[in-house]
């Protein structure tokens, strides 16, 4: 995407898209089609995503879901994650909006993140999730949650780099020892309310 001209990238979606239905209706499975969920990492910025999917659509692009990542230290309060997915359902009436990437630090990790709105704990992240979700359950449409990197734990057991990858296990659902964290519970037990 260079200056806003979104006219390639529509292109190359589009045909990405084409060709999955096309493989699809090849091995007789058209009746079962994936739902197409554009991703940006916009949670709590509700100016920048709509000027963006409205230039997507300008240029024809096709989806079926509105997908947001949201890290608060990153994107914003709860609040502004909140008001991007309910402005968004207003612009793009037919269109999901799901949050396709969260996770929330279950030990310190660092002093320089902002907008933390826990500690960050194994309560803290707990606390986290019951509040996004809280988000999601006012939202009051159709939607979904996807926590990335969950199950990122013992990164010295799988890892075959040099890298470190302590940050993002410090975000799992699972402590240093592969034992379920708190945290698992908010989801859980928020998904039968």
């Amino acid at each position: 995407i260079v200056n806003g001209d979104m006219q390639h990238f529509v292109q190359f979606t589009n045909t990405a898209i084409d060709a999955m239905k096309d493989s699809f209706a090849a091995n007789e499975v058209s009746n079962y089609l994936p739902q197409i969920v554009m991703h940006l990492a916009s949670g709590g910025w509700t100016d920048f995503t709509e000027a963006w999917f409205t230039n997507f659509t300008k240029y024809g692009g096709t989806f079926d879901v509105i997908g947001l990542s949201y890290y608060p230290q990153w994107h914003g309060s709860l609040q502004n994650l909140a008001d991007n997915m309910k402005n968004m359902k207003l612009v793009f009436p037919d269109k999901d909006v799901w949050v396709v990437e969260t996770a929330y630090y279950w030990t310190q990790t660092s002093n320089d993140l902002e907008n933390l709105p826990f500690d960050q704990s194994k309560d803290g992240q707990y606390d986290y999730l019951k509040a996004l979700l809280d988000v999601l359950t006012d939202y009051g449409h159709p939607t979904a949650v996807f926590y990335w990197g969950s199950h990122w734990t013992q990164s010295y057991r799988w890892m075959n780099s040099n890298e470190t990858w302590e940050e993002t296990a410090n975000r799992s659902l699972f402590d240093a020892n592969a034992q379920a964290l708190k945290g698992i519970d908010a989801l859980i037990v928020s998904s039968h309310k």
